[in-house]
């Protein structure tokens, strides 16, 4: 299904536990991760509902070392000032919390990752992951 490798990837907050699936994979030299949701971990049952819930993937760069993993994302506060001010090149839309979507082809969004793979002020929100022994 993917060139690359798939992870499952359980996020907690507040006790709380969510499934993802994570894609890491290149564009050029550098290392991308994909998130997007498991769903097979959605248990909706009312057919209507669940054709209203919307699949999207979440992007970022990532740099993989011996003690751990460093994924920069997209900073979201530069991607809707870029809106604002018509300096973004990408199709975008607006949820009703005003959040900015990307709704680009996906040789569009590739192409802008690998554009701004290095730029600090896009891809600043920072996660990093520490190995530790167990």
């Amino acid at each position: 299904m993917f060139a690359g490798h798939v992870y499952d990837v359980a996020v907690t907050k507040n006790a709380e536990t969510v499934k993802l699936i994570a894609w890491l994979g290149a564009l050029g030299a550098t290392q991308f991760i994909n998130f997007f949701r498991d769903e097979s971990s959605i248990e909706i049952e009312n057919s209507f509902y669940r054709r209203h819930m919307v699949s999207m993937h979440t992007f970022g760069r990532i740099v993989i070392a011996d003690n751990g993993v460093r994924i920069g994302m997209l900073e979201s506060d530069w991607v809707d000032n870029a809106a604002k001010t018509g300096s973004f090149s990408l199709g975008q839309s607006r949820w009703p919390d005003d959040a900015v979507l990307l709704t680009a082809p996906t040789s569009d969004l590739q192409r802008f990752a690998r554009e701004h793979a290095d730029d600090t002020k896009a891809v600043h929100e920072r996660i990093e992951l520490t190995r530790t022994a167990r």
